[in-house]
C-alpha cells in the first residue's frame, strides 16, 4: 500500500486514515497498562497526550 488515495469508508486520504488508526493503537496499549497497575494514571495521561501530539503532528500535511 503506498499510503496516497482516499479510504473509500470515511473519504479521508490513506495515510491520514493510518495515522489515526495507530493513535487508536497507542491509546489502547496505554489505558491497558494502566489499567493493569503498570503505570500510573498519570503516567497514562501523559503518555496519551504526547503520543497523540506526536503522532498527529503534521496530519494537516496529509490531506
Amino acid at each position: 500500500m503506498s499510503g496516497k488515495g482516499h479510504d473509500g469508508a470515511v473519504g479521508r486520504p490513506v495515510a491520514q486514515v493510518r495515522l489515526v488508526r495507530i493513535m487508536e493503537a497507542a491509546c489502547y496499549r496505554v489505558l491497558n497498562a494502566a489499567l493493569n497497575h503498570h503505570i500510573t494514571a498519570e503516567r497514562a495521561e501523559e503518555d496519551t497526550r504526547v503520543a497523540c501530539r506526536k503522532l498527529l503532528s503534521g496530519i494537516e500535511e496529509l490531506a
